[in-house]
């Protein structure tokens, strides 16, 4: 059953249920308790759908975090998990990027990859822009290849380096 009072004031990730059981909402805050009592507080300003959802809310769970961004990580793996009825934005099966640091080229990830001896990830970043600001600031501070080995053995064979080879923010060799 719903009890406001038992909300904690931290950082975390809130569950909305039906009277099944099922999960039909999901969403993060900063402060628990002010994030889901602004639900219940003044109801006639909110949008018919969350109005709908609120009517259909029976219970409510919740996950503490230590911080917003892993509440936002926590919060889109649960959607993905459940695919609540209410989420809209976040049913689009995409994941988090991740920067892989091979041992001859780093590329960008989206799914964990397997670490090995040879690789190190880095991630998940939960903003993309992220990953390319990150991208190209480890480019001005060392050169590395980041392209598929196919096109790497492509202008290998063509003598020539890619562009990034003219340009030279690629290591990469073609003799």
């Amino acid at each position: 059953m719903i009890n406001l009072k038992d909300m904690p004031e931290q950082p975390g990730v809130y569950i909305f249920k039906d009277k099944k059981g099922s999960v039909i909402y999901i969403g993060k805050a900063i402060n628990l308790k002010s994030r889901v009592s602004s639900y219940f507080t003044n109801k006639s300003l909110l949008q018919p759908k969350t109005l709908k959802l609120v009517s259909n809310t029976v219970d409510i769970s919740f996950i503490l975090v230590e911080s917003e961004i892993e509440a936002l990580i926590l919060e889109s793996d649960l959607i993905k998990k459940h695919k609540p009825k209410y989420n809209i934005a976040l049913k689009d099966d995409k994941s988090f990027k991740y920067i892989v640091v091979q041992k001859d080229r780093v590329v960008v990830s989206r799914g964990e990859e397997k670490a090995n001896k040879q690789t190190k990830i880095f991630g998940p970043f939960p903003y993309g822009d992220s990953v390319s600001l990150i991208i190209k600031s480890l480019r001005k501070i060392f050169p590395f290849r980041d392209c598929l080995d196919s096109k790497f053995l492509r202008y290998k064979k063509l003598k020539r380096p890619c562009l990034y080879g003219y340009t030279k923010i690629c290591p990469a060799k073609i003799n």
